[in-house]
């Protein structure tokens, strides 16, 4: 009834990045608002329970950060490949990708996550590397060394066998 089976959620676990996975969980997500007439705030929550937002702007993700320095510096602090950057310009970042550009940027937690809604994405409370990635951004000694913080972050979602925040290995 609202396209939610057990090979949509096989095909959203295994291609949690890709664009075709995200925009049927979009969709699942507004039918099933629909289905239990869920009003806009509760139907966000529901999103947001699945590190997702309802709210997309898009745009591309340099001027949505604010960035005017040297490309390629930029890339290299976030460990983030040129061209998946200017692939950026076109197509939705993943959520790693912006957390991590942010995170190099200095951004505060509040900035964070206005820049991720933009993308349609959310932290969430109820997902482990959110959690992780919350908890270093507030309380960290190093999280006004961007640089620093993302391989700290990184270290602790790697043990814990989750994605990294990152597009390629340094």
């Amino acid at each position: 009834m609202i396209g939610c089976s057990k090979q949509n959620i096989s095909y959203w676990s295994l291609h949690s990045c890709s664009t075709q996975a995200k925009k049927s969980v979009y969709n699942v997500i507004r039918k099933a608002a629909e289905v239990f007439g869920l009003d806009d705030k509760k139907a966000e929550s529901l999103a947001n329970s699945a590190g997702l937002s309802l709210h997309y702007e898009g745009g591309y993700i340099i001027s949505v950060l604010g960035y005017n320095g040297k490309l390629k510096a930029l890339c290299d602090k976030a460990i983030l490949s040129e061209r998946m950057l200017r692939r950026y310009k076109t197509e939705t970042p993943t959520k790693q990708a912006v957390i991590a550009l942010c995170i190099v940027l200095n951004k505060p937690i509040d900035e964070i996550n206005l820049i991720l809604n933009r993308y349609g994405y959310c932290l969430s409370d109820s997902i482990a590397a959110d959690a992780v990635v919350k908890w270093h951004i507030c309380h960290s000694p190093n999280r006004s060394n961007g640089d620093i913080l993302i391989f700290e972050i990184n270290e602790v979602i790697e043990k814990m066998g989750l994605p990294m925040l990152m597009t390629r290995q340094s």
